[in-house]
C-alpha cells in the first residue's frame, strides 16, 4: 500500500498527537491565568461599550472561562491517551489504545 504499518501510523498519530496536546496544554493554561481578577477588570473597562452592558460581558467571560477548564481537562486528557496509545502499540497491549479512540471524537 503506502509502505507503512499500522504500528508504524500509530505510533506517527500517537506522536502528533502528545505534541499537540502539550502545545494546547501551555495555550489552555495561559488563557485561563488571564481570568484572574485584575484581567478582568482591565478586559470589562477595555470592551465597556454603549450597546453592550457589563452583566453581558461578565456572563459572557465567565462562560468562556468555564469553556477554557473543560479545554484544559479534554487537553491533558488527550496528553494521557497519547501516551497510552504509544506505549500500548510499542508492547503490543491492545488495551492501551481504548482510551484515544473514546478521545478523539469528544476533542
Amino acid at each position: 500500500c503506502c509502505c507503512c504499518r499500522v504500528k508504524n501510523g500509530s505510533l506517527i498519530f500517537g506522536a502528533l498527537f502528545l505534541i499537540g496536546s502539550i502545545g494546547r496544554d501551555v495555550n489552555e493554561i495561559k488563557e485561563t491565568e488571564n481570568f484572574t481578577n485584575e484581567g478582568l477588570q482591565l478586559f470589562l473597562t477595555d470592551l465597556q461599550m454603549d450597546s453592550i452592558s457589563v452583566d453581558q460581558i461578565q456572563s459572557f467571560l465567565t462562560t468562556a472561562y468555564y469553556i477554557a477548564i473543560a479545554d484544559l481537562i479534554l487537553s491533558i486528557s488527550m496528553v494521557i491517551a497519547s501516551g497510552l496509545l504509544i506505549y500500548g502499540v510499542q508492547k503490543g497491549i491492545g488495551r492501551f489504545v481504548v482510551p484515544i479512540l473514546v478521545l478523539i471524537p469528544m476533542d
